[in-house]
């Protein structure tokens, strides 16, 4: 007697079951008697073709034999059998269900089995995907060249890396040991410090106000062993705050070496010195109040690059962005250098952040824009030029009317504007205001040394990138290869997600490009293409690939 012909009127049981989920129904032999349409529509097979089959039909080959040798024993054994299980559609899609196969059992023995699954495909590739953005954020906070911490709106640890660990002297791999709260994180540094216990809670009480704040805080302790540490606390948008301190010691004994006076002045140094800062306000705050000598050699510098500014003795280099497959080069970084008379060529690392201090960097920031525009007017359809914008630029309120009167010569299609965590810190409403506008022009946007900064992740969510640049860090480390490449496939892996290009920079082996490559990297700059040159030998480069 088969399956319809007993008293459990299949058709009446099939037909309540079947608004349970995605039903199959299968005699003592494993073949099916009964499909749902969800099992038919999910399966992509007609019920005609389904009836008298057996779920091997839908077989992926994904599990292996032991897999299925537990369910056999499980449902044998008159037990119910659970698990996630990929399958195969007649078209040859795969997808995975949390399937629930339970046996039918009468008086007079088993009667079949009863399948009850839920569709967990796109679930599963959302906890995939979030896999991937933990991953990649874990391998940023583990490689962050200093200290991060952050803690929810109730102060409660959510990450921390083992340098903030270090720092407070304590391990994660003594969990009772590690503080649970910002309060207990604060307290251990006090004590680290050496305060004295009376001040202790004043300094937490300090440093919790502190996080309390609306606007980042910029702090710099001078510790006794000579070391200087700047510490930046960032507000999260639904509470809570982010905790970053880098050692700054060697910047300070390279300011001192470079701009020390003839004569020492030894004068004593504040703990602590702790403001509201702006993104610019903070290289000029982490330098110190200058000394006389300091501050004569300061004023001689901004005068000259305002001479320079005004003679004209800036120039741009371009170096070029190729496409990996191909080589050619399809855009190109422009980089400004500063020909001082007496000490030659300077790269913009050793001017711009007087620039930013002194407040012409706005100036210097337009120059580059204009002049980069106009040079790449002369170029191929088909390049694109890369600027950075500096926050002076991207809060003076006007960017948008200079980049519209240069689409005069240049389309606003071959303009990429790169643009750094650090500047979308100042003002985000005002920042994406200003991005949306730009966009509707047709320029695009770059997110520059990527995966140096905490936030990352919510500025791709917030802002219209369409390219994400990978810091050079994770393409030329050989300290850690293997976290580096970690990082470098879930950054473009992240960035193939979101519709961004992903572009390498600091590309100088032939090793390095074909890791790139494999990885699916899109774009690359370095010194293996080449050099940033000058504006006459960037154009002699367009004409084969490199």
């Amino acid at each position: 007697m088969n399956f319809a012909e007993t008293s459990w009127g299949r058709r009446g049981f099939a037909s309540a079951l079947d608004q349970f989920g995605i039903i199959s129904i299968t005699d003592p032999n494993g073949r099916i008697l009964h499909v749902n349409d969800a099992f038919a529509r999910l399966s992509g097979y007609s019920r005609s073709e389904l009836i008298g089959q057996s779920h091997a039909i839908l077989n992926s080959l994904h599990h292996p034999s032991a897999f299925w040798a537990d369910a056999y024993r499980t449902l044998k054994a008159g037990r119910p059998w659970r698990a996630q299980v990929m399958n195969r559609c007649k078209k040859g899609r795969t997808y995975w269900v949390d399937a629930l196969i339970v046996p039918l059992i009468s008086r007079n023995g088993l009667k079949g089995y009863l399948s009850v699954q839920r569709d967990i495909t796109e679930l599963l590739r959302l906890r995939s995907e979030l896999d991937v953005n933990a991953e990649l954020l874990r391998t940023i906070v583990d490689n962050f060249p200093g200290s991060v911490a952050a803690f929810d709106k109730d102060h409660k640890l959510l990450l921390c890396n083992e340098r903030q660990l270090d720092s407070i002297s304590c391990s994660s791999a003594a969990i009772s040991d590690l503080p649970q709260t910002a309060e207990d994180f604060y307290r251990a540094e006090a004590r680290r410090n050496e305060c004295a216990a009376a001040d202790i809670e004043a300094y937490v009480r300090n440093q919790i106000a502190s996080a309390a704040s609306p606007a980042a805080q910029g702090i710099e302790r001078h510790h006794s062993d000579g070391s200087v540490t700047a510490t930046r606390t960032i507000p999260l948008a639904r509470g809570g705050f982010v905790s970053i301190a880098t050692d700054i010691s060697g910047c300070r004994q390279s300011l001192a070496a470079s701009a020390r006076p003839s004569h020492d002045d030894v004068q004593s140094r504040p703990l602590e010195r702790q403001t509201s800062l702006t993104s610019e306000q903070e290289n000029a705050a982490f330098f110190g109040t200058p000394n006389d000598g300091q501050h004569d050699q300061r004023m001689q510098i901004e005068t000259e690059m305002r001479e320079a500014l005004a003679n004209n003795a800036f120039e741009l280099h371009y170096q070029p962005i190729v496409n990996i497959k191909t080589r050619k080069i399809v855009g190109c970084e422009a980089l400004i250098r500063w020909r001082h008379p007496e000490r030659g060529l300077i790269p913009a690392s050793e001017f711009i952040p007087v620039a930013e201090e002194c407040g012409i960097i706005g100036q210097i920031g337009d120059w580059v824009l204009k002049t980069a525009c106009a040079e790449a007017s002369r170029w191929p359809d088909d390049i694109w030029i890369a600027v950075n914008i500096s926050a002076a630029q991207f809060s003076g309120g006007n960017l948008v009317d200079k980049i519209l009167a240069l689409s005069k010569r240049l389309p606003a299609s071959r303009l990429v504007l790169e643009i750094t965590e650090t500047l979308l810190m100042t003002d985000r409403e005002s920042a994406a205001a200003t991005l949306e506008r730009l966009k509707k022009l047709g320029v695009r946007f770059a997110i520059d040394d990527f995966g140096t900064g905490f936030s990352s992740l919510s500025y791709l969510q917030s802002f219209p990138f369409d390219k994400i640049k990978i810091d050079r860090s994770f393409v030329s480390n050989t300290a850690n290869q293997k976290r580096s490449a970690t990082l470098r496939r879930s950054i473009i892996q992240l960035g193939y997600n979101l519709g961004m290009t992903s572009v390498a920079e600091g590309v100088e082996t032939t090793q390095q490009l074909d890791l790139l490559r494999a990885e699916g990297c899109i774009e690359a700059q370095g010194f293996l293409f080449s050099p940033a040159v000058p504006s006459e030998k960037i154009r002699e480069l367009f004409s084969q690939p490199l």
